[in-house]
């Protein structure tokens, strides 16, 4: 099968769903060291571009919580429970709607958002 032009490999069984699945726009808040981003790596372009990996991948193994935009880290965030610390990657803040942020910050129980472009 391919994927975006590139040959990709994949379980026989899991073909027919694979083709019917769309791209979505989705927005969510990745915790540190969550499994969708550590599964890729790091280094996987596909999901962390190759020029914010050392946002994503901090010194000493760090994993940092993400924004996940369609698919892809979008930018990182922080929360001292009250408020939402978002600094949203420059090439892709296109793709985060301000209004999923702030349905994201209600669902983790934060009532105030401070967003930035990196």
């Amino acid at each position: 099968m391919q994927v975006d032009g590139v040959v990709a490999l994949a379980l026989s069984s899991d073909l027919d769903e694979l083709a019917v699945t769309r791209p979505t726009d989705l927005v969510r808040l990745l915790p540190a060291f969550d499994p969708y981003v550590l599964g890729a790596g790091t280094a996987n372009s596909w999901v962390v571009d190759a020029s914010r990996r050392g946002a994503v991948n901090r010194a000493g193994g760090w994993i940092s919580p993400v924004i996940l935009a369609g698919g892809r880290v979008a930018g990182t965030w922080t929360s001292d429970g009250a408020a939402l610390a978002v600094e949203l990657f420059s090439e892709q803040a296109g793709a985060v709607a301000r209004q999923a942020l702030e349905g994201e910050a209600q669902r983790i129980g934060a009532t105030a958002i401070d967003i930035r472009l990196v």
